[in-house]
């Protein structure tokens, strides 16, 4: 069955001030649509980046994957593993920033 939701995915890697960024903003904002949030880290090594990681694994989806940075591993994953349970797919980068309520 396909929710009525978005699934945004955000890509990541060793870029914890970013994420954090994007992070802050996404929780100031309301997207104005159902969503889920699926952060998709691409083989981090930095201390920092991996604390946030397990702390947001708490709140939202987040999947560690070693593809070393591809941003198109991330979207190969979400297309191989969430294809058909979504009604919208919104794939974004880390360095990324919600400036408004609505925004989706």
């Amino acid at each position: 069955m396909i929710k009525n939701k978005v699934l945004i995915a955000v890509s990541t890697r060793n870029t914890y001030f970013f994420l954090s960024h994007f992070l802050r903003t996404f929780e100031k904002h309301d997207p104005g649509y159902p969503c889920d949030l699926l952060v998709v880290d691409e083989g981090s090594t930095n201390s920092q980046q991996l604390k946030l990681l397990e702390i947001l694994s708490k709140k939202y989806m987040v999947n560690v994957r070693n593809s070393f940075g591809r941003a198109q591993g991330t979207y190969e994953f979400v297309r191989s593993h969430y294809k058909n349970q979504y009604k919208y797919y919104f794939l974004m980068h880390n360095d990324s920033a919600i400036l408004r309520p609505n925004w989706l």
